[in-house]
């Protein structure tokens, strides 16, 4: 029986070309578990830090004056809010008063 060789390395390069893809299939199938897992694992530990950090600050006392602050605050602002559309009101009063004076003494007082 004579034994082709060029047949015979065909056949066995097809046959390591479908190894080679099975195997790189498995390590990638693997590595994909793996990194996943790893991810998770790692979200998990920050998050468990996380809420360890915040179970661990003090409650604030100061809470409540800060909120009365901010109330006497905002009254104030709304207070000068006011204050400031009085005097609009009194420049353009004083505008128009103006105006009108400017008018008579054009005209000299006719109309």
């Amino acid at each position: 029986m004579e034994v082709s060789y060029p047949a015979w390395a065909f056949w066995f390069s097809v046959f390591q070309f479908i190894f080679n893809i099975a195997l790189a299939f498995a390590v990638w199938w693997g590595n994909r578990e793996k990194v996943t897992t790893k991810r998770f694992g790692q979200l998990e530990g920050r998050m468990s830090g996380m809420e360890t950090k915040i179970a661990a600050l003090p409650p604030c006392g100061n809470h409540q004056r800060m909120e009365d602050n901010d109330s006497r605050l905002f009254q104030r602002l709304d207070s000068l809010h006011g204050d400031i559309r009085e005097l609009v009101g009194g420049v353009k009063g004083l505008t128009n008063s103006l105006e009108l004076i400017n008018q008579h003494l054009l005209t000299g007082g006719k109309q």
